[in-house]
Order: C-alpha cells, then sequence, then structure tokens
C-alpha cells in the first residue's frame, strides 16, 4: 500500500508540476467589464430640471466615467466613491434646460475590452392648459335678494351690496372662499395659476365703482379648484344692476 501511495502522491506532484509549467506568467486575468445603472428623475408639470442618480460597480480601477446627452459629444462626469460598498461608486447630477423627452448616456470605461453603457429617458411634464369655463352674468336687485343671481358657486363669488359710496361690493361664496388680485389675465396653465393664488396676498373683498369701469381679473379657490376670474362689464341700473363674467380653469 506505501508504494500506491507514493505512486498517487508522486503523479499528483508530476501533475502540478505541468501545470505550472504550461502558464504564461505574462498573461494577466481579463478586467471584468463594469456595470451601471441610473434612476431618472419623475419631474413635476412644465420642470426643466431634474436630478439623474447612479451606481457604478467595477472591480477594476475606473478610467473614465463620460455623459452624452441626446446623443451629444461625451464629456467627463464626477463620480464619487461609495464608502458602505466595496467596488462601488454613485453617480448624482442635474439634467438641465428640458423642454421635451431627453435621453442620458453614461459610458464607463475600467479598462475592460468593452465599456459599459446605460441610458434613460427624461420625461418632459408639460404644464396643463387653462380652459374656458360659460360666460355668466351677476344681477343684484338689493340686500335682501334670495333669488341666487347675484351669486355663482362654481367661481365662489357673490355680489352682497352696493354700497351708499356707490360701489359694488363682491365677496365670496361661501365667505371662506378668498381672492389674489391680478393685474392682467395673462396667465395660462393650471400650475401657474395655483402658484399665483398661492404665493399672493388674499382679500376677502373687492369693491369697484362702475363709472368708468376696466375690465378687472383675479382669482378664486373653491375647494381645490382655482379660477382665474374676469369681470368684463359693470353697470348700474335700479333694481338690476348687471356684472358679466368669464372665467376659465
Amino acid at each position: 500500500m506505501k508504494k500506491v501511495s507514493m505512486f498517487i502522491c508522486v503523479a499528483l506532484l508530476a501533475t502540478s508540476v505541468l501545470f505550472v509549467s504550461c502558464k504564461n506568467d505574462d498573461e494577466d486575468d481579463p478586467i471584468e467589464k463594469a456595470t451601471v445603472s441610473l434612476v431618472a428623475p419623475t419631474l413635476e408639470p412644465g420642470a426643466s430640471e431634474g436630478l439623474v442618480t447612479g451606481t457604478i460597480v467595477s472591480k477594476a480601477e475606473l478610467k473614465s466615467v463620460q455623459i452624452s446627452i441626446n446623443d451629444g459629444e461625451l464629456e467627463n462626469l464626477p463620480y464619487t466613491k461609495d464608502e458602505e460598498n466595496e467596488d462601488t461608486y454613485l453617480l448624482s447630477f442635474t439634467v438641465t434646460g428640458i423642454e421635451e423627452n431627453c435621453t442620458v448616456k453614461v459610458v464607463v470605461d475600467n479598462g475592460a475590452e468593452e465599456n459599459a453603457e446605460a441610458t434613460i429617458t427624461i420625461i418632459f411634464v408639460p404644464k396643463t392648459p387653462l380652459v374656458a369655463g360659460t360666460d355668466f352674468t351677476l344681477t343684484y336687485t338689493g340686500s335682501s335678494q334670495t333669488d341666487g343671481r347675484n351669486v355663482n358657486g362654481t367661481v365662489g363669488i357673490k355680489w352682497s351690496l352696493n354700497t351708499n359710496g356707490g360701489l359694488a361690493r363682491f365677496i365670496g361664496e361661501p365667505t371662506t372662499v378668498l381672492f389674489v388680485s391680478l393685474a392682467n389675465g395673462e396667465i395660462a396653465t393650471k400650475e401657474d395659476l395655483a402658484d399665483a393664488y398661492e404665493t399672493g396676498t388674499k382679500v376677502e373683498q373687492f369693491e369697484w365703482n362702475p363709472t368708468g369701469f376696466t375690465p378687472k381679473f383675479f382669482i378664486s379657490k373653491v375647494g381645490d379648484n382655482y379660477f382665474l376670474i374676469n369681470v368684463k362689464t359693470l353697470a348700474f341700473s335700479p333694481g338690476n344692476n348687471t356684472a358679466t363674467v368669464s372665467y376659465k380653469h
């Protein structure tokens, strides 16, 4: 049994020697291709910039990381080492000037035969155009009026009285509705209308003189809905005072 064991050992040793002797010491193990992943931002309506994040995994040292927007020229892209995960690098950059859908490609060279690539599409979300509502007329007949012709509950406005000074007073309907005055009616989108209201100065009422009246613009908010209101005309006539109104929402 000793001779068999020795033979086996010698045979294994010879095999080992043959294996080592056949290997080229100048050959290096091929570099493993890196992997790269990107996360596209979800843009709010009308937003023109978005933050892209991503991750690169590479056992080899990175030689370059480059970015291309809409198949344009490649440019160097900064990255940081992930201190918590080995062989991992982090990407975080903002794409600006977005006016339509755009593609973002990142190319990573870590010395492997093939570069790693990842491409995402950032979806541009346009703002929502305002929609014109049906014109209406408010008719004020007196302080004891109950026929509802002086009220429009859709946009939240009520012609509440005519003052002793000859002014027409308009309030919210219900009274919790507040107004924001505008210099003109040039707002064109729901998002801009909401922003103008939320950042504007709120008032409880307007008082206007029908003499020399010029069109007035303001915003009301009823529930979660915003309305761009244009009081186009205002006229006094005994027992039949009228205001013609248009609106968008």
